[in-house]
């Protein structure tokens, strides 16, 4: 395990040091290995991940916008989910920059820091910000100023295989109020597990989720962060400022949250430690971490699958993260105004109700979010409640990649793995401060 956060530090490195090297290059706003093409025609280039439904989504929205504005030619780049981080990181730093980018939106800070972006606040001004879902605003400020779109939101929450439960005679909770503790969920759940493995005679996990272990603060540190009050450090996760973890990620309760979230995978056997590829739609898990976009893929591929959406669990306090990725500008952009044209039209009422038909993102603008009946009806309430009443940003810091690397993926690898949790949080935490004292103002 420590090999595995030797390189990824060392990936880590090398990238920001490239990154550094070409800022210069970032705001001359021009873009190179262009070809020659009509004046009257306008070609963007816009790079996204791949996953939850996001290609055709975009197609439909890009048709439309292009009816719309036909002077304005949108060329997609396209790239696997699990790459999507890395491989944006690398192109940041070399001369193969899109003008429009999908950002993770706790990954704006980092990148407007480091001069790549171009600020947005003529198309996103503070007199607009009232009419946005909470925190979906602070994910995407830097300084002040706007670098990504907000347009779309998001929460995390729980999918359960109800034939499971029903069988197992549990009954899930329906509401907020209605939440189940960290025990008293693997307690329940534990006897779903049970009552399905007899039934099926196969394994069947507690829960899984897009990526097994868990990566990513979005899917693995609200387990942590809801150890503490919400007023405690080991709420918070980090610094006000976001360099310094040293008395919050190593806090007596994140630790016992650590110790617990280690025995899901390793004493109880609860989570995979290997991914299981539509685990949840053919059985073999018997609840689903996931996004609201999940149910649409649950709802295509898998139409005999019964299943409902509860809230997360918790250890003190209720949490789930909020956050999407945000469409930025690239600095470095040769067609600065098409490419806003292009970021207005993706956040306006037709472009979000029409992607929402093909992928069920939460809009950012709850006025909007209003306008589409289906986030009125079934597991969308749910995940409305969630976002609006505990969403909270994930942690933020201008080098957020560093956290995400060093404590959200390697630490909670390492932890998942079996690795002793105390001294796995202490080298995690030494080697992300390193690195983040860069930031130190």
């Amino acid at each position: 395990m420590v090999k595995i956060r030797k390189r990824t530090i060392g990936l880590f490195v090398t990238i920001t040091l490239l990154i550094f090297c070409v800022m210069p290059i970032f705001s001359q706003g021009s873009q190179e290995n262009r070809s020659e093409k009509d004046q009257s025609v306008v070609e963007i280039e816009f790079y996204f991940p791949e996953g939850f439904n996001r290609p055709l989504a975009f197609g439909k929205v890009i048709e439309k916008f292009e009816q719309a504005h036909p002077n304005i030619k949108v060329r997609t780049r396209i790239t696997p989910y699990t790459e999507f981080i890395t491989s944006l990181a690398i192109m940041w730093a070399a001369n193969d920059v899109s003008d429009v980018v999908l950002t993770n939106s706790p990954d704006i800070k980092q990148y407007a820091y480091e001069g790549a972006l171009l600020p947005l606040d003529d198309l996103f001004p503070k007199s607009d910000h009232q009419y946005y879902a909470p925190g979906i605003i602070e994910d995407v400020l830097w300084e002040g100023s706007v670098y990504g779109a907000p347009i779309w939101d998001s929460a995390v929450g729980l999918y359960y295989n109800v034939d499971m439960f029903n069988d197992a005679g549990i009954e899930a909770p329906k509401t907020l109020d209605e939440a189940w503790t960290f025990n008293q969920f693997v307690t329940n759940v534990t006897k779903v597990m049970k009552t399905a493995e007899k039934n099926q005679n196969q394994k069947v996990w507690g829960m899984a989720s897009v990526n097994n272990p868990l990566r990513e603060d979005y899917w693995n540190m609200w387990i942590i962060r809801s150890a503490g009050t919400e007023d405690s450090n080991t709420f918070k996760s980090i610094s006000d400022d976001g360099t310094k973890l040293k008395g919050y990620l190593d806090t007596p309760e994140a630790i016992e949250a650590l110790k617990f979230y280690q025995k899901l995978y390793n004493e109880y056997g609860f989570m995979p430690k290997a991914d299981i590829p539509d685990g949840f739609g053919t059985g073999q898990v018997a609840t689903y971490l996931g996004p609201i976009s999940s149910g649409w893929t649950f709802t295509n591929n898998f139409p005999n699958l019964n299943w409902d959406v509860m809230p997360l669990p918790y250890f003190v306090t209720p949490i789930t993260h909020t956050g999407s990725f945000a469409p930025s500008i690239a600095a470095r952009t040769k067609n600065p105004e098409a490419a806003k044209t292009f970021v207005k039209y993706l956040s306006s009422a037709e472009a979000l109700i029409t992607y929402a038909q093909y992928n069920e993102s939460l809009p950012g603008r709850i006025d909007i979010r209003n306008q589409i009946p289906e986030f009125s009806e079934g597991h969308s309430i749910m995940f409305q409640e969630l976002n609006e009443k505990w969403g909270r940003s994930r942690p933020m810091s201008p080098g957020h990649t560093i956290y995400q690397n060093i404590i959200s993926r390697d630490m909670m690898l390492d932890i998942a793995y079996g690795a002793d949790v105390e001294r796995t949080v202490s080298d995690a935490i030494n080697a992300a401060e390193s690195q983040l004292r860069r930031y130190v103002r």
